[in-house]
C-alpha cells in the first residue's frame, strides 16, 4: 500500500517516540510551512477550501482549538464531502509541526487520525496509529486507562477481522462496574446538557460499551457505517 508523503513523515514520528519523550520533525519556524509541503499535498488541501494562509492559522491553532472543537479545527475539514483523507492529512501535519503538544495530546490526535483513516478504508494505517494508544504494562494502568485499553483493543479487533476477540473484549468491559459517583455525574451532564441526546444505557453502562456493541452489531460493515451503527 502506498502512503502520502505526509503519512511516512508521521509514522516516522511514531517509529521513533518512546515513553520518555517524542523525537519530532519541527521546523524552526511556523511561517511558510504550507510551501514546504508536497505539491499533491497542497493541491489536496486548496480542493478542500484550505489554502496557505489557512493552512498555516490551522497549524499555529492550540490543541483544544484544533482537536476539541467540534465544530472547527480538522473536523470542519472532514465534514466537507470527500475531505477526509484531506483532514487525516492535516493533523498529521500538525503532529508533525506544532510545537507545544503532550504525549497525551499526542495519543488523541493519533486516535482521531486512526478513526479518519478507518473511515476511509485505510485499516492497516488505522490499526497502526490505534495502536500506539495502547499502553504493555497493563498491570501499571489506572481505572481509566484499562477502560481506555479495552476500548481499543476492541477497535483494533474489529479493523483486524476478528469478532471473537471483539466479542471478548466487549465482555471484560461490560463486566466493569461504574461507580454511583460516576453515574450521578453523567446524570448531572443530562439535567446540564438537555439539548444532548445520548444512547440508551450513558449513565449505567462503562464507557465506550456502546461503540464495541455497534461493533459487533455491524461487524459486516465498514468502520464507518459500524461505529455510527448504522446497519440497523
Amino acid at each position: 500500500m502506498t502512503y502520502q508523503k505526509s503519512t511516512l513523515l508521521l509514522l516516522f514520528v511514531i517509529l521513533t517516540s518512546c515513553t520518555a519523550g517524542e523525537k519530532k520533525i519541527v521546523p524552526t519556524q511556523t511561517s511558510g510551512l504550507f510551501s514546504v509541503i508536497p505539491v499533491e499535498d497542497q493541491q489536496a488541501f486548496i480542493e478542500c477550501g484550505i489554502n496557505g494562509t489557512l493552512f498555516n492559522d490551522l497549524i499555529k491553532l492550540s490543541y483544544r482549538d484544533f482537536d476539541q472543537d467540534f465544530s472547527g479545527g480538522w473536523r470542519a475539514i472532514s465534514e466537507n464531502d470527500g475531505c477526509e483523507n484531506t483532514a487525516l492529512s492535516l493533523i498529521e501535519y500538525y503532529i508533525i509541526f506544532h510545537k507545544h503538544t503532550s504525549l497525551n495530546q499526542l495519543k488523541t490526535l493519533r486516535w482521531h487520525a486512526g478513526q479518519l483513516a478507518a473511515n476511509i478504508g485505510n485499516y492497516p494505517y488505522a490499526v497502526a496509529l490505534f495502536e500506539t494508544n495502547l499502553i504493555a504494562d497493563e498491570a501499571a494502568l489506572t481505572d481509566d486507562e484499562w477502560l481506555w485499553q479495552l476500548y481499543v483493543k476492541g477497535s483494533i479487533s474489529f479493523l483486524k477481522r476478528d469478532l471473537n476477540s471483539l466479542q471478548e473484549v466487549r465482555d471484560q468491559l461490560a463486566a466493569i462496574p461504574v461507580s454511583e459517583e460516576e453515574q450521578e455525574a453523567r446524570r448531572k451532564f443530562l439535567r446540564d446538557n438537555p439539548s444532548i441526546s445520548m444512547p440508551d444505557g450513558f449513565v449505567e453502562s462503562p464507557q465506550n460499551l456502546n461503540v464495541l456493541d455497534r461493533l459487533i452489531e455491524c461487524f459486516d460493515s465498514n468502520y464507518e457505517v459500524a461505529y455510527q451503527g448504522d446497519c440497523r
